[in-house]
């Protein structure tokens, strides 16, 4: 699911690597997922009809929820995938950003 007027090609390319590849996420990822809808839906991008649509789209990729580890991402020996600046730039700084 996409949210309208937000697309993104990096966006783009980690849904089309769920493709072929699984990816590893904390309990969090969840919330975070449902914070992004709620934020989505006040602003007037999406309706809550949306949201079912959306979770149908997350079920099919292959995610896997780490339940035991606190940091799954680097556990799994996987660099971490971020749209955030700040965050990235400490990753490509440490060399652990996964090129989108």
């Amino acid at each position: 699911m996409g949210v309208p007027g937000r697309g993104h090609r990096a966006t783009d390319r980690l849904r089309d690597s769920l493709l072929h590849d699984t990816a590893v996420v904390p309990p969090l990822w969840w919330i975070e997922v449902g914070n992004v809808l709620l934020a989505a839906t006040r602003r007037g991008r999406i309706t809550p009809q949306d949201w079912k649509r959306g979770a149908a789209d997350l079920a099919a990729f292959p995610i896997v929820v780490d339940q035991v580890s606190a940091d799954p991402v680097l556990d799994a020996g996987v660099p971490p995938v971020t749209l955030d600046g700040r965050l990235s730039q400490a990753c490509q700084i440490t060399g652990t950003l996964l090129p989108l």
